[in-house]
């Protein structure tokens, strides 16, 4: 694993921006497939570690709309979508029933993915 440091600058959020949450459905594969792709693209390509040439190999082999579809189709997972005004700004993928042998819950929920486009960061969007 490597650890990245991202310094941000605070943002105020605007009084007529509500960000809203829903599930994602079906229908979402294509819009979230160009979402991950963004913000995952966004969130790594600035690192030396990450090459260029393989972060676009890597986009282009995980972030399908057939790879989004069979995720939103899996009984074990969802996905969030944050929204404002009608426009996606980021997503959540949760997986459900994801046990861990040293914590002992029921109905465990383990978020998987959490990402957002850059011109919200620090609005809120994630939390």
């Amino acid at each position: 694993s490597v650890c990245f440091e991202k310094r941000l600058e605070p943002r105020t959020p605007q009084a007529s921006s509500e960000i809203t949450i829903r599930f994602a459905e079906e229908k979402d594969a294509q819009l979230l497939c160009n979402l991950g792709k963004e913000t995952f693209h966004d969130a790594f390509s600035a690192y030396p570690q990450m090459p260029k040439d393989d972060l676009a190999l890597y986009l282009d082999e995980e972030f399908t709309v057939a790879k989004f579809a069979a995720q939103l189709a899996d009984e074990n997972a969802f996905f969030l979508l944050a929204e404002c005004a009608g426009n996606a700004l980021g997503y959540a993928k949760m997986e459900i029933n994801q046990r861990m042998p040293e914590v002992d819950l029921n109905n465990p929920v383990k978020l998987r993915r959490l990402y957002c486009k850059q011109s919200v960061v620090g609005r809120g969007v994630g939390a």
